[in-house]
């Protein structure tokens, strides 16, 4: 199917017939999925911000094909459209169409596509229909990963999509986490992964002028993090989505912590003695449910290990909860997941060098849940050595005996 429809990408209009194709319905499955890559491809190398052509070999045949830049109709055309196409996607051309987006977002938004942002602000209005809601969510999450590092270039913009967005996705988030269907918490996920976006370099004026507000938001990331999984474990990719919910939250609060928490600003007061208690109580409740065996994703025990690493040079973090649970955490969470595992035997019996090879290797520690644990302990042992250092001691021993 991918090659027939190559074999039409001269004519013009080629990019809105896909576009027709992917979300006519009485399309085959298979076509509209290779109509999807035709159109991401055909949208990632003609969508130029100037006119130009190049040549591309094509494979059995001694002829070149040049292809050229889309007119400027058919790209209006496109981002008419684009954001209907989404909501009438399913699971196999969504991501597709999302590149699509996203390719176009990078050269076109704001100049080329500025209504862009008053339809994502449409389709969150909770009154829309589920597809609407998700296609909305989609592009809130491309705009905000295109833009969270332009903040030089394209720093008037982040905060516009910031000030137009955040108070409708309020009520969203709060309707998704009373939700035990499969979309809500997919709807979720891309909330929290834009909202990391957005506050990724810089902290929204919003927030800095209403502090109360970014309290709000913690609150939901909060619950984010410590509602149960047990709802969605008949289905392995709902509950998949649930604790990357989860690992996206703790990761949000932590780069706000490292980047916004130092300091004497409102902001940063409001994320030390408001925010950041609550999130070490989670933290620790579930890193203890995983050494009691409950069953926890790698990089959601990295996450929680490392957002409790930089909270220890905190003070107030340190004095009203670390310092009087150092103990349990040192002997009760870190020492345990120190520990040789079954899944260690299992690679070391398989193969001694690799597996040696590998506890050595940088790349590999830090993916590892064990050197996160080792860099928690660590930095324990450093700022907090009067306190942690001999019950270290204590608990290494014990654990050699």
């Amino acid at each position: 199917a991918e090659q027939a429809l190559l074999a039409n990408q001269r004519r013009r209009g080629y990019a809105t017939a896909l576009m027709q194709l992917v979300v006519s319905p009485e399309t085959d499955a298979a076509v509209r999925q290779a109509g999807a890559i035709c159109l991401k491809n055909c949208v990632q190398r003609r969508w130029a911000s100037e006119q130009r052509s190049w040549r591309v070999s094509r494979p059995n045949d001694p002829e070149e094909l040049r292809i050229h830049v889309l007119d400027e109709a058919e790209k209006e055309t496109i981002r008419g459209s684009i954001m209907q196409a989404i909501a009438a996607s399913d699971s196999a051309t969504r991501p597709q169409l999302l590149q699509a987006l996203s390719s176009i977002v990078e050269i076109d938004y704001p100049r080329r596509f500025p209504q862009l942002l008053s339809q994502v602000q449409t389709g969150l209005d909770p009154s829309q229909p589920p597809e609407v809601l998700l296609a909305a969510v989609s592009a809130f999450r491309v705009l905000t990963t295109h833009l969270q590092y332009a903040s030089t270039r394209k720093g008037g913009v982040l905060p516009q999509i910031v000030e137009a967005t955040f108070p409708l996705l309020v009520p969203l988030v709060q309707a998704a986490q009373q939700s035990a269907d499969v979309q809500a918490v997919y709807i979720l996920k891309q909330v929290i992964k834009g909202f990391k976006c957005a506050v990724f370099t810089i902290m929204p004026a919003i927030f800095q002028d209403d502090t109360s507000q970014l309290v709000g938001w913690c609150e939901l990331l909060w619950i984010s993090v410590v509602q149960p999984v047990g709802p969605f474990e008949r289905d392995p990719a709902a509950a998949k989505l649930a604790w990357s919910c989860k690992s996206n939250a703790v990761a949000v609060v932590n780069r706000m912590m490292t980047r916004f928490g130092i300091g004497d600003s409102d902001v940063a007061r409001v994320l030390r003695e408001r925010v950041v208690v609550r999130f070490i109580e989670a933290a620790l409740d579930i890193l203890a449910a995983r050494v009691r065996g409950q069953a926890t994703p790698r990089k959601v025990t990295i996450q929680l290990l490392r957002f409790l690493r930089v909270c220890v040079p905190v003070r107030e973090a340190w004095q009203w909860k670390l310092k009087e649970q150092a103990g349990a955490l040192i002997q009760e969470i870190i020492i345990p997941l120190l520990r040789y595992e079954d899944e260690d035997e299992e690679r070391f019996t398989e193969d001694p060098q690799d597996y040696i090879r590998g506890s050595t290797d940088v790349m590999q520690e830090s993916s590892s849940h064990r050197g996160a644990a080792a860099d928690l302990l660590t930095e324990l042992c450093w700022r907090r050595a009067t306190t942690c250092l001999l019950q270290t001691l204590t608990a290494c021993e014990g654990a050699c005996e």
